[in-house]
């Protein structure tokens, strides 16, 4: 369910689920509930954040923002995966 927040699992989810021989009911089941708590979730933060003035005024400084935070994960691994890579060549 929690797949649906986190795009590369959200990805191999269903070959998981197929690899640990999930129900299909279950998994039918997860899926959708995890489509209604992610729909949920996105409508409920738009109208929270979508009526404050300031959002209203920014908002491609929001955009610009949410896709920031969406790259932070794969640079911060990236970063890391170099940084392990010096560390290993320079033994």
């Amino acid at each position: 369910m929690l797949a649906r927040f986190v795009p590369v699992v959200r990805t191999f989810a269903p070959f998981v689920a197929a690899l640990g021989h999930m129900a299909y009911k279950t998994f039918l089941a997860y899926n959708i509930a995890g489509g209604l708590l992610w729909v949920g979730a996105l409508v409920g933060a738009g109208v929270a954040f979508g009526n404050l003035p300031w959002v209203s005024e920014h908002l491609t400084v929001v955009i610009l923002g949410i896709v920031a935070v969406s790259l932070l994960p794969g640079l911060i691994g990236w970063l890391s995966g170099k940084k392990q890579g010096e560390a290993s060549t320079s033994r």
